[in-house]
């Protein structure tokens, strides 16, 4: 046999080799990081978020081209909020609206809602010791929130997103848009945050002098409380 047969034979083989390797070595990484992907979901469905995150963590940074990295993402940044550690959070989270399964429609709306209600908490965080990061932080979590709304209209916490985008608004003293928000969330049918949003906007009508406004919705407030005592 000619030599330059033999070697393109042998070239041949070793690219066979190598791509069944890596084949293999794929397969071998998608079901490992698979499993601790179910480790992370147990340890986060019974609240173990420090756990949690770790796993989904390891996931992130040992599998970066698992097809769990979207989810992992997205799982790690809930994590993160709960932990109170919302720089991360929101890195993650960031990270998730990219890497999501663009089919995946309803968990990248609720990515968008944990971002911007991230970006909220660090942006209050940050209020004493920098005011100027805070404030910018603020301002994004409201972008982050209206981004949301134009791009779901009909996404099902619309309620959440446009009250903790009223919080934000009214953290950087942004009443007139702040009072809008709650107003808006107000408008939709059975609110999940309707007592506290009834109380916002009555106290920032109170804040803008308009005080017939502001007794409306003290009264609507009270009213609607004494009809759900154990909230």
């Amino acid at each position: 046999m000619p030599m330059s047969v033999r070697i393109g034979l042998l070239l041949t083989l070793i690219a066979f080799c190598t791509v069944h390797s890596g084949a293999r070595l794929h397969a071998q990484d998608t079901a490992e990081a698979d499993q601790i992907a179910q480790t992370a979901s147990r340890a986060e469905a019974a609240g173990e978020y420090e756990l949690a995150a770790g796993q989904w963590e390891t996931v992130i940074n040992d599998y970066p081209d698992s097809p769990q990295l979207g989810v992992a993402c997205y799982h790690s940044g809930f994590c993160h909020i709960q932990l109170k550690k919302y720089e991360k959070a929101i890195e993650r989270l960031e990270q998730s609206i990219r890497k999501l399964d663009p089919n995946k429609q309803v968990a990248i709306a609720q990515a968008w809602l944990f971002l911007g209600f991230a970006e909220m908490k660090l942006g209050r965080q940050l209020a004493a010791e920098d005011p100027q990061a805070s404030s910018q932080l603020l301002t994004t979590a409201t972008q982050t929130f209206l981004t949301l709304l134009e791009k779901y209209p009909d996404f099902e916490d619309a309620d959440q997103a446009l009250f903790f985008q009223g919080e934000a608004f009214e953290a950087i003293n942004r009443l007139d848009k702040a009072a809008e928000s709650y107003d808006r969330m107000l408008q939709l049918p059975d609110p999940e945050f309707k007592l506290d949003g009834l109380f916002a906007l009555a106290f920032i009508r109170g804040r803008q002098g308009k005080y017939d406004d502001a007794s409306r919705l003290y009264a609507a407030f009270e009213a609607d409380g004494e009809q759900h005592p154990s909230y």
